[in-house]
């Protein structure tokens, strides 16, 4: 499931800064053997924190959250995920009773922040879905309550708001401790965080009668821009571009195609361009008999076939067909760049100095005004 997080990645430019947490929370039922319930934690796209209730242990991804220093914010972490798969265990469990056991149901929540270090807003976004309908939504614009996305999940939200310590957990973390958490991250783990990594670029087609990939490995942070384009200017036409996805060295991939005839690019110059934070120059790649390479059966995608081995397991599958699904509405096409679907945004200047968490949520449940809280909807990355 190593390819959740590129939904939630913002493309702004390929220089900017920003940072992210995503926490994704999984239900499967009706598969022998496989967790019930499964969290994970992304950071930057790079996973900090499993969590499965078959081994019903929060195991910390690296190295350097396993420090005393990491400790507090550890055990803090985990309190939250443990409420998370409480309330969604007994939705889940509620919702289980009305179907067959050979059934299979999956259920998909995310809970995601971002920080735009150039701008110093801050995006949210919090989704529930199942059995690949988008079920049900926390509002961030305004209501601060659940809102049901089909007519079967109104007694749910119904029953959600009216558990007023819930709703009110639910609020703080996702307006609070997401980005206090994100902060904690970054400060502790700076080494692997402002790391950067320049990106490998390869031009590669099956055979001439296929689309030329350009590919863009090994790089990191996961912000990249891939473009092609045609006797100097960009290209759009007969191109797709495929999810960034995860290597298993923790750096990424990226791909994008092009359709083209092979007497089209003899008498036209096809570039294909990559810019990443790490370079300081675009990577340039002209589609030329000696750039291309075919039937390419080398090391070059190895990492990438681990990766989509490990997409077709059946809980991938399943939790995709949710994701998808469950975001479609809030997919919209960019010639450039992809940003996120509708989020909540307000600045940095609203938190604390201090580093802690800002005095956004009061006793009853109810949420505080945030100033200078604005609204802006973004568009979503999907494959």
């Amino acid at each position: 499931m190593d390819v959740f997080f590129v939904f939630f990645i913002i493309f702004f430019s390929a220089h900017a800064e920003f940072h992210s947490y995503t926490s994704t929370y999984t239900g499967v039922a009706g598969i022998p053997k496989l967790p019930v319930f499964t969290a994970v934690t992304r950071v930057d796209g790079l996973e900090v924190h499993y969590f499965d209730s078959n081994k019903n242990e929060h195991i910390p991804k690296q190295n350097w959250m396993k420090t005393v220093e990491f400790k507090p914010v550890w055990k803090e972490i985990s309190a939250y995920h443990d409420e998370v798969y409480k309330q969604l265990k007994e939705t889940f469990d509620v919702k289980k009773k009305s179907y067959n056991k050979t059934d299979i149901h999956t259920y998909l929540w995310i809970c995601h922040c971002q920080w735009d270090v150039e701008t110093e807003h801050i995006y949210r976004y919090n989704h529930l879905g199942f059995d690949g309908e988008d079920y049900m939504k926390l509002d961030l614009e305004g209501k601060y309550i659940f809102i049901p996305q089909i007519q079967e999940a109104a007694n749910e939200a119904d029953s959600w708001n009216n558990k007023t310590d819930l709703l009110q957990r639910f609020l703080q973390f996702i307006t609070d401790d997401c980005i206090f958490f994100l902060r904690k991250y970054l400060e502790h783990g700076r080494t692997t965080f402002n790391r950067t990594v320049p990106p490998k670029v390869y031009l590669l087609q099956k055979n001439s009668s296929s689309p030329v990939v350009c590919l863009a490995t090994g790089f990191y942070p996961a912000i990249v821009n891939i473009t092609w384009w045609k006797n100097g200017q960009e290209h759009h036409e007969n191109v797709e571009t495929r999810e960034t996805l995860k290597n298993m060295d923790e750096t990424f991939q990226k791909r994008i195609s092009l359709r083209v005839k092979k007497e089209e690019w003899k008498r036209n110059r096809y570039t294909c361009v990559v810019q990443h934070k790490s370079l300081k120059k675009d990577i340039e790649k002209i589609i030329t008999e000696d750039e291309i390479t075919r039937n390419h059966k080398s090391n070059i995608l190895g990492i990438g076939t681990i990766v989509l081995v490990t997409l077709i397991t059946l809980i991938s599958v399943c939790v995709l067909v949710v994701s998808k699904k469950c975001y479609r509405k809030s997919k919209t096409n960019n010639n450039r760049n992809d940003t996120v679907g509708s989020n909540t945004e307000l600045t940095l200047n609203n938190y604390n100095t201090c580093g802690g968490r800002p005095d956004s949520i009061e006793k009853g449940g109810i949420l505080a005004d945030i100033e200078g809280t604005k609204h802006r909807s973004h568009q979503r990355v999907c494959p």
